[in-house]
């Protein structure tokens, strides 16, 4: 957490405009093009360069988001619980090592298995999204099954890479460039019922039950798998930006 000007200046500030939710490829080149490249920037010279790129009003708003003066409410859906549960995960660079891909997904399943832990709720069907660089941007689906229901990183990973990977050594093959990966559970279960092909380990049930309550209460990360410091190279993912 970043509670005073001091630190936002030693750890916000420096990074680059793109790290921004809402400030993309495009919009981040024409930014570029007029002299903005790091949050301090956006600071230092105030709405005006927003303002004349993207509209007074969304360029204020944009800049606002930007410098940490938005105002927006944050609501409290108590008892709200979601009917799927989603990651995407933009990279700050593209990649063509498969090996790295692999570890996104690692860290693609742990955020949409933590989530699913935290609803409590599991799920069998599953999709995943691989997003290309090239001159369209275009990404490819797939979906994939675990064994029955489950929010358990040790299951769903495991079906997630043996359907998802055949697919991004094929397309890195033809030259291709990946940039981003998704992943959603498609319908999500809360009865807990048993089954009666699949039971989830009770000792792998307990693991993550003492991990979460760890994370949950010294910050997520404070745990983790060795496999989830293995990623694409670059300052996106939230942890990374706190270390």
């Amino acid at each position: 957490m970043v509670l005073s000007k001091e630190e936002a200046e030693k750890i916000i500030y420096p990074l680059s405009l793109n790290e921004v939710w809402g400030i993309g490829r495009r919009r981040y080149q024409k930014l570029l093009d007029n002299g903005m490249n790091t949050i301090a920037d956006a600071v230092q010279h105030g709405p005006g360069v927003f303002q004349k790129l993207f509209g007074n009003y969304f360029g204020r708003m944009l800049h606002e988001t930007t410098t940490g003066q938005d105002c927006a409410k944050v609501i409290d859906h108590t008892g709200h619980v979601p009917k799927e549960i989603s990651y995407m995960h933009t990279f700050s660079d593209w990649t063509i090592d498969p090996e790295r891909v692999k570890g996104e997904m690692a860290k693609a399943v742990a955020q949409l298995c933590y989530r699913m832990r935290g609803y409590k709720k599991r799920a069998k069907d599953y999709s995943g999204y691989i997003r290309f660089q090239d001159v369209t941007w275009e990404g490819r689906s797939f979906a994939f099954q675990t064994a029955g229901l489950t929010n358990l990183d040790d299951y769903v990973l495991p079906a997630c890479i043996e359907t998802g990977m055949p697919m991004v050594y094929r397309f890195l093959n033809q030259g291709h460039k990946v940039r981003g990966i998704g992943i959603n559970t498609a319908g999500l279960d809360g009865g807990g019922q048993l089954e009666l092909f699949f039971r989830e380990d009770e000792k792998r049930i307990g693991l993550y039950w003492a991990v979460d309550k760890i994370n949950n209460t010294f910050g997520l990360g404070a745990i983790m798998k060795a496999s989830l410091k293995y990623g694409v190279v670059g300052k996106t993912h939230f942890l990374e930006r706190n270390a």
